[in-house]
């Protein structure tokens, strides 16, 4: 997985006995928002949190600098500090700025009350490229008794302390899948008996299938393009509409193709990044719903007559999702949503979903079923996949995984992931 780093630079005064150091890298916290990002120019919030005790050295972030490490200039400073005690120091040092009441008694002495404030500030992430952020600090000592260590005022940085927090990059390519195509297996795809996946019969658009090895279509089963690097089986009266490319055809009883010679090679990247997930365990029971935002979690599992729900557009990292018959997937947002889960089987229903925007990325090697119909994509590279145990059911969008199944009277409709594009 790629990491984007964000180095933190502290200057932190020293301290006089009757008035500790506040350790700004204890008392500190950052958070990004989204913790994955999905690709280059997303919008992150960087938000740091500074927590001070009173009666201590304190300080104000007076700005910072963004500096992408494949750039030369970097973006220009950004500020990000206690906006009181910042007018204060630009009052007494003359820099233009209206005092008013910042120059008096009961202002200044009332300064260690703001040792504690969050500052946000959003820019465009880069997902390929590590990230440096410089803090300038302003340091702000009271002197005087242990209770309120007296008066205000500025002093020079003796020593520094530095602090990390990353972000992480979607753990799938969105070449996972090569462009174009509905189903497609890293091994063996068998498509059975009645199943379809064609603009002839059923599909939105044309349904390109392929495998790195071998593709099976049972009797009756038709497809538009079949596309296997080994050899393609047609059992009797399997059709293919278009195009046939493949080492080896052997066909039965009624079937039809074209060949048109074998296949090169398939352009795709399936390689899966490792994630850490939640140590949480939730169980949403019948008649009950919980509702989920961008994040990282641990194992969910939902009973019949419960709902889940993603409640926004963005990133949702699971280690383990199973949906009961009878349970419910619901996306409060159409735009394009992205569920990456370690283990994931769903024989539950979808709503709310455009298959050309939800995308769901099983991470692990066991078997992976989708049951019961499911709008959105499901890539699954290193798993077993079945979809359609459910005979007669519809899936819209698009299917890949090591061995992937079709079984019996299941209809596919194709509709490419937004996000599906050629690898670089």
């Amino acid at each position: 997985m790629k990491k984007i780093l964000v180095s933190s630079l502290f200057a932190i005064g020293g301290a006089l006995a009757d008035c500790p150091d506040c350790d700004i890298a204890a008392n500190t916290t950052f958070k990004f928002e989204p913790y994955i990002i999905s690709g280059d120019n997303q919008a992150v919030t960087l938000t740091a949190t500074v927590n001070c005790p009173r009666d201590t050295w304190h300080s104000s972030f007076a700005g910072y600098t963004i500096n992408w490490d494949d750039e030369a200039n970097p973006e220009p400073e950004r500020a990000l500090y206690d906006l009181d005690y910042y007018n204060y120091q630009q009052c007494i040092t003359n820099r233009g700025v209206a005092c008013g009441n910042v120059n008096t008694s009961d202002y200044r002495s009332n300064l260690s009350g703001h040792t504690t404030f969050t500052k946000s500030h959003t820019y465009k992430s880069k997902k390929s490229h590590k990230l440096n952020i410089s803090f300038t600090v302003l340091q702000n000592k009271r002197t005087g008794s242990s209770s309120n260590c007296g008066p205000t005022h500025a002093t020079a940085s003796t020593k520094q302390k530095n602090v990390s927090v990353s972000i992480s990059a979607t753990p799938l390519s969105y070449c996972a899948i090569p462009k174009g195509y509905a189903l497609f297996a890293t091994e063996n795809l068998t498509i059975n008996d009645r199943a379809s996946c064609s603009k002839n019969e059923y599909s939105t658009a044309t349904c390109t299938v392929g495998a790195e090895k071998n593709i099976n279509i049972g009797v009756r089963g038709s497809v538009d393009n079949a596309h296997a690097n080994e050899t393609l089986i047609l059992r009797n009266y399997s059709k293919v509409y278009s195009e046939t490319w493949a080492k080896t055809v052997e066909s039965q009883k009624g079937a039809e193709y074209k060949k048109k010679g074998s296949v090169t090679s398939f352009n795709y990247d399936s390689g899966v990044s490792s994630l850490s997930f939640a140590n949480t365990s939730d169980f949403i029971e019948n008649g009950k719903s919980k509702t989920y935002e961008p994040g990282v979690y641990g194992d969910v599992t939902i009973r019949r007559g419960g709902t889940f729900v993603l409640n926004k557009d963005g990133v949702y990292i699971f280690k383990s999702i199973r949906f009961e018959y009878g349970s419910t997937l619901k996306l409060k947002s159409s735009k394009t949503t992205e569920l990456y889960a370690q283990e994931f089987n769903f024989s539950g229903t979808v709503t709310g979903a455009k298959a050309s925007n939800f995308l769901v990325g099983v991470l692990g090697s066991s078997a992976t079923y989708v049951d019961n119909g499911f709008v959105g994509s499901v890539w699954a590279p290193r798993s077993r996949m079945v979809i359609g145990q459910f005979h007669h059911k519809t899936y819209s969008g698009s299917y890949m995984a090591k061995e992937l199944f079709v079984p019996q009277d299941t209809k596919v409709d194709y509709i490419q992931f937004t996000k599906n594009g050629d690898c670089k």
